[in-house]
């Protein structure tokens, strides 16, 4: 049995990669993309292994706002919703530990009308079965007495304090605000910034496949969170890396798949500067022209230099077919383009694996990572990002899998 979530205007319209497809530390063209070694942890074969069966997910419905609708999914059977019928916050806990959430980070879980969900079965409760699992106490039924759905929230996760946000961009620079992006973490070897990353959980960064590059061994990153200087990370609490988990289908020469996960062998301490973002929920959309936000520490120009200070930009979603035709290549279903169509505003060298952030229904979810483009703010040349919905699956096997 498999649990999910579902959950439920923008003032902007067209974006341009701001970096091309090289990274900070650069191969030579001679090197190819070498599997990760040492520690570093290959996913199991991908879609036979998730969410197949026994399996739970939060999904968004548009009528339930910012809740997260549970969803169950049992061998043979298509997914439904969870009735809240007999449930209770021990069920609710031991739900997020086995969607791959740590053992202590459960935030919370309601209810929301049946009527929002337009089903006419649902995975009901029966606590007069004797398990220790909660797969095998559900089955599936017609009513549900109470008429309300769960929802559950396993993180308290795309909140930040009020900010005043004035259009800027990373190629030009406007300087973020401390605690403005507590999402934004930075990857480094050997105190050089080297890509950006997103705090999902304490122990748990997503990035950009393609920035671990040479670097393939967990033992050379670390990761900075907190600051909004570079020259601040230093004084601050290191964490390394214990695992690196590369999308095995990421293809190097495309950017397809262009998505990877850090595990930390030391778990972030959440405060006003440092906390998680959200990851979409299923069936969750943002639509093209939706305001998005991109940050990192990357160049303030196209073939310039690392920002000293953390940079943001606000960039509308762009339609994928418009996205392909300025490329004139596949922008594949793994991939999201934002910029605007006259160029200026932009991402650019050094912000791969940082958040594209949107804010919808009160919280903030990550959109995509940072992944290629052609140089930096170029007219017609939207920033193209790995679109995090369509990797959820792979995520929350590797969050299940190595938890």
């Amino acid at each position: 049995m498999s649990f999910f979530t579902n959950t439920g205007g923008n003032p902007l319209t067209h974006l341009h990669y701001a970096r091309n497809t090289l990274r900070l530390f650069q191969p030579s063209s001679s090197v190819i993309y070498v599997p990760p070694i040492s520690r570093t942890h290959l996913p199991p074969v991908y879609g036979s292994q998730t969410f197949n069966k026994n399996s739970f997910v939060a999904m968004t419905d548009q009528l339930v706002s910012s809740d997260f609708v549970l969803y169950a999914k049992s061998k043979g059977d298509g997914w439904r919703p969870v009735c809240h019928d007999n449930w209770s916050k021990k069920d609710a806990k031991q739900v997020c530990r086995m969607m791959g959430y740590p053992r202590r980070s459960y935030f919370k879980y309601g209810s929301a009308p049946a009527s929002t969900i337009g089903t006419s079965e649902f995975f009901v409760l029966n606590e007069s079965i004797k398990k220790q699992s909660i797969y095998n106490k559900l089955s599936i039924s017609k009513s549900c007495e109470s008429g309300l759905v769960i929802t559950l929230r396993c993180i308290e996760c795309g909140t930040r304090k009020p900010f005043t946000n004035a259009s800027g961009r990373i190629v030009g620079g406007r300087p973020a605000s401390q605690g403005e992006f507590p999402w934004q973490v930075s990857l480094q070897v050997q105190n050089r910034h080297v890509c950006g990353g997103t705090l999902l959980t304490p122990h748990w960064i997503i990035t950009a496949a393609h920035c671990e590059g040479r670097f393939n061994s967990p033992y050379y990153w670390q990761v900075y969170g907190g600051q909004i200087k570079l020259s601040e990370a230093y004084p601050q609490i290191v964490h390394k890396v214990e695992k690196m988990i590369i999308h095995e289908m990421f293809d190097s020469e495309t950017k397809d798949f262009d998505i990877a996960l850090l595990k930390l062998l030391t778990p972030f301490k959440f405060s006003d500067v440092i906390s998680p973002i959200c990851l979409p929920n299923y069936g969750q959309a943002f639509p093209s022209g939706s305001a998005s936000w991109v940050s990192g520490w990357g160049d303030s120009r196209e073939g310039g230099m690392i920002s000293e200070v953390l940079q943001k930009v606000l960039l509308p979603l762009v339609d994928t077919e418009d996205c392909e035709k300025l490329y004139i290549r596949d922008i594949t279903a793994r991939m999201i383009c934002a910029g605007f169509s006259q160029g200026g505003f932009d991402a650019c060298q050094g912000d791969s694996g940082g958040p594209l952030s949107i804010y919808q229904n009160s919280s903030w979810w990550l959109v995509g990572t940072t992944s290629w483009g052609v140089g930096c703010g170029r007219e017609n040349k939207p920033g193209v990002y790995t679109k995090i919905s369509a990797v959820l699956d792979w995520i929350y096997l590797q969050l299940k899998r190595h938890r």
